[in-house]
This record gives C-alpha cells, sequence and structure tokens, in this order.
C-alpha cells in the first residue's frame, strides 16, 4: 500500500515534468514560459471542477458547520509535521518554536486538533510548503505551472510535493486510514476553495490570467515572508500590480472584469 501512494505521488511530478520538457516556448510573461501547456490544462481543470460542482455544493448543504470546521482544524493540525519541518529547513527558528507549540496545544487540549485552542492564544496557522523552502534558499522565483487537477502551482511547490508528502505523518498510516483521510480532507479543501476560485473566473475577461495574477502575487507574499521572518507582514511590500514586483509577475497587473485580480 505505501508503495502505491508512493507511486502515485511520483508519477504525478513525472508526468507533468515530461510534458513540460517539449513545450517551453518564449512567453509573452516570464513567469510563465508554458503558458501553451498551461492554458491546455487549465481548460482541462476547469471541465473536471464543473462537473464536480454539484457534489461539492450538496456537500457544503449537508454537511453541519461545526462538523467542516472540525475537519478543517484536524487537517490544518496534521498539516502541522511538515510545516515545522519546513520552518527548520528554513532557518526561520521563531516560526518553528510557535509552530510546535501550536501543534501540542492542539493535539492535546484540542483533543487531537479538532479544536483549534491554540488560535485563541495568538498562535496562529500559517502557509508552509517544501516548496517555500526551496524557495528561501533561491535568489530567482520559479516557473507558474498548472497541474492536474491540483491546479495552479510553480516549480518549486511542484517539487515540494514529495518532501512534503514524506514529513507528513498520515503517509505512515494504514490504507484504511490514509485513503479517507485523503478523501474528506481534498473534499473540504475543494468545498472551501471552489466558490472563491468561481467568483474569480467568472468575473474575469481572462479567466486564465486572473488566476494566475492571483496565485503568483499570494506566491510572492509567502516567498517574501519566509525570507525575513522577523519583519511583520505589514513591510512587505506592496504585491497588486507588476510594477510594485516586476520580476515575478510582469504583464498581470489588472483588475477583476478586465483581465485579472488585485488583492
Amino acid at each position: 500500500m505505501q508503495k502505491i501512494k508512493t507511486g502515485m505521488s511520483l508519477g504525478v511530478l513525472c508526468v507533468v515534468i515530461s510534458v513540460l520538457s517539449g513545450c517551453a516556448t518564449t512567453p509573452k510573461n516570464p513567469a510563465d514560459p508554458y503558458e501553451g501547456y498551461n492554458r491546455k490544462m487549465f481548460a482541462f481543470n476547469q471541465g473536471l471542477y464543473t462537473l464536480g460542482d454539484p457534489l461539492l455544493t450538496g456537500y457544503r448543504k449537508a454537511m453541519p458547520d461545526v462538523v467542516q470546521t472540525g475537519i478543517r482544524n484536524v487537517v490544518s493540525n496534521v498539516g502541522m509535521v511538515p510545516t515545522i519541518g519546513d520552518d527548520l529547513l528554513q532557518a526561520n527558528f521563531r516560526w518553528a518554536g510557535d509552530d510546535t507549540l501550536r501543534f501540542l496545544l492542539n493535539t492535546t487540549l484540542g483533543c487531537l486538533g479538532l479544536f483549534d485552542v491554540a488560535s485563541h492564544v495568538g498562535l496562529y496557522a500559517r502557509q508552509q510548503s517544501f516548496g517555500l523552502t526551496l524557495e528561501r534558499w533561491s535568489d530567482e522565483p520559479t516557473p507558474y505551472i498548472i497541474l492536474p487537477i491540483f491546479g495552479p502551482s510553480t516549480g518549486s511547490n511542484m517539487l515540494g510535493l514529495f518532501p512534503d508528502y514524506l514529513m507528513s505523518p498520515i503517509t505512515y498510516t494504514s490504507g484504511s486510514v490514509y485513503w479517507p483521510y485523503q478523501a474528506l480532507s481534498q473534499t473540504q479543501r475543494a468545498s472551501d476553495v471552489l466558490p472563491q476560485y468561481e467568483i474569480l473566473t467568472q468575473t474575469a475577461i481572462d479567466p486564465y490570467v486572473a488566476v494566475r495574477t492571483a496565485y503568483l502575487q499570494n506566491q510572492a507574499l509567502q516567498i517574501w515572508q519566509v525570507k525575513h521572518e522577523n519583519l511583520p507582514v505589514s513591510d512587505a511590500p506592496m504585491m497588486q500590480s507588476s510594477e510594485a514586483n516586476p520580476d515575478l509577475i510582469p504583464g498581470d497587473d489588472v483588475i477583476p472584469g478586465e483581465g485579472g485580480v488585485s488583492s
């Protein structure tokens, strides 16, 4: 069973890398050298999301809010294990201390993460990944890539999927735990994200550019944060325009209804 789970993760990476190796062209946007492939995968994913929307709508209506909150909390708590690992690999030791304390509080007082006790004492969850760890030690951002089913990503985030998979404690559970957990956690994640995604794509002239802009702006802020652990987010440079961050998202200075979004 472990070999099957590992093989699936590696298989996705290998397929995407092999396709991309023959797709690079001179891009309109330097951050998106594989735009031809990405637009095709974007359209493919859009079709899948359309098919899945009725199921996710039914899930949101059938599942009580308190249960959905509990699922989010448990998933977040499990995710703290690779988060702490990435904190340490980034040499962000203050974050590692805070995240370890958050994990211990929620695992014990929070009943294995069912309740988010730590947030009530100022220890909030943070977005973290091995992809950000790679970016932490890199001078240049990696290209924008859309993955099958998973959606928008970057080269570093794609390569970081497998290390994060290896650091997750769920990886080492039996199939009777692993597969139901993945099904429930991914359904909850999709249920939370899809409504916002639909608003974004439905209000833009070019939905592809809108999603790319929003993703890369968010990615730029996350990279800035992991490289400046001790500075408040309020000190981060503005990410709303290509003028403010020309190396990351040139050509994507757009607003809702005009081909993109601003955050």
